[in-house]
This record gives C-alpha cells, sequence and structure tokens, in this order.
C-alpha cells in the first residue's frame, strides 16, 4: 500500500531538489497560491456549464502546473516543465476573454463577487489568482523567473472575472454592485 505522509515536514521544513528549506520560504508561497488556484478552479469546472469556461479552465489547469514546475526549477532544474509559459499562452486566455466578454454589458462599477452555476467560484479563483501573482511578483524579486509567468496570472485573472460574469448572464442571475453604505 503506498504510504502517503513521511513526517519530513513536521518541523516546518521541506525538502525541494535535494534541500531542505523552511515551508515559510517565498518559493513555497508562491507554488501553494497556484496549487490552491489550480484547485479553485477545479471546483468552478465542476459547476460550470458553460462549454467556453470549461474548456479554458482545462487548458489552465495544465498551464499552472508548468508554472509550478517552472517556480520550483528555480531552486532544482530537474524540476524545469517541458515548455515554460509563453506569450501564446497569455494570447489564448486574451482570445477566450474576448469570446466570453462578447454580449456583457458594459462595466461602470464594480461587482460584488458570487453568482450562480460556478461563478462564485471563479470569482474565488480571480482573488486566489491575483494573490498568487504577488506572492509570484514577490519571489521574482528576489530569484530570476520568466516575466511570463506574471503577465499569464494577470490575464488569468481578468479571465476568471469575465467568465464569472459570462456564467451569471447566461444563469439569468443578475449582478450586484456595492452601495458602499
Amino acid at each position: 500500500m503506498t504510504k502517503f505522509y513521511t513526517g519530513v515536514g513536521d518541523s516546518g521544513k521541506t525538502a525541494i531538489g535535494g534541500r531542505k528549506l523552511s515551508k515559510g520560504e517565498l518559493i513555497f508561497e508562491a507554488v501553494g497560491d497556484i496549487d490552491e488556484l489550480n484547485s479553485v478552479i477545479g471546483v468552478a469546472m465542476s459547476k460550470v456549464g458553460n462549454g467556453t469556461v470549461k474548456e479554458a479552465l482545462s487548458v489552465v489547469q495544465n498551464r499552472l502546473f508548468g508554472i509550478g514546475a517552472e517556480i520550483a526549477a528555480t531552486i532544482d532544474p530537474m524540476f524545469k516543465p517541458k515548455r515554460a509559459v509563453s506569450v501564446d499562452d497569455t494570447k489564448a486566455l486574451e482570445n477566450y476573454i474576448t469570446r466570453l466578454s462578447s454580449g456583457l454589458d458594459e462595466i461602470r462599477e464594480f461587482v460584488l463577487p458570487g453568482g450562480a452555476n460556478g461563478a462564485e467560484f471563479l470569482d474565488l479563483g480571480r482573488a486566489v489568482a491575483r494573490r498568487a501573482e504577488r506572492s509570484v511578483v514577490r519571489l521574482g524579486a528576489v530569484t530570476s523567473l520568466d516575466a511570463g509567468i506574471i503577465t499569464y496570472l494577470n490575464r488569468l485573472s481578468s479571465l476568471l472575472f469575465v467568465a464569472a460574469r459570462r456564467v451569471n448572464m447566461d444563469s439569468g442571475f443578475k449582478e450586484k454592485h456595492p452601495d458602499y453604505s
């Protein structure tokens, strides 16, 4: 039977590429945020019915694994993925944004997160994507990272926002706006 625990991390340290590091290191924050984002996207995919949104999220999940590997490769090159996130990956997100935003009302004020049929998880994913972007920016300030990762994560948060709006519109859910009361 496979053992799913080792106890190695019980002291607050973990190993990556043969090096033992504190779990508080920026690299683990960044990789953890990417992992959490991927998990939230997985939940959203299970709730959303829109085929274009599901297609986009499926592509994103695979790219996020590659991004996690790119980040881990800053410690040990053995983690380098078969392919790095590219300008074409970001352009693909932009194409999905264009497709999904067709017919949406223009935004004149902030939109409260939430909704129906998975939109609430897309909104949660947007917030996690923004946190992941911030942690990758912090890591990039102390180690060499491909700037394309930050661009991709930035565009991903936009995609998740537009996807939530699309799902809500398709579901007949009326967007709510803050009243600042």
